[in-house]
């Protein structure tokens, strides 16, 4: 994309990129597309809140068997646990109703 120049004084023509520019408050969007949006950022905001529970999981785990010494396969489970019910809290589009 160029930038259109003024022709008077060959300095980039500001006015016609204001014109350009929309504030979010002026955009016409459909309910579909004010659902996308809704969609990115909710996923996104929730990617960033598994990897806070996961990592707050395992924390919680390595404690746990610094205290009562659990063995490989009970660590290995753990850190599976973790994971896979962190990311079905937050991050699974299949636990969204559609109310919401």
């Amino acid at each position: 994309m160029s930038i259109p120049i003024n022709k008077e004084n060959n300095q980039p023509n500001t006015e016609h990129r204001a014109d350009d520019e929309m504030s979010i408050g002026d955009l016409d969007l459909n309910q579909k597309q004010k659902e996308i949006l809704r969609k990115r950022w909710r996923s996104s905001c929730d990617r960033k809140a598994s990897k806070v529970c996961i990592k707050a999981c395992k924390s919680a785990y390595k404690i746990v068997c610094g205290s009562y010494k659990c063995k490989k396969a009970m660590k290995r489970s753990f850190r599976r646990e973790c994971k896979s019910n962190c990311e079905a809290k937050f991050v699974s589009s299949k636990y969204y109703s559609d109310s919401e």
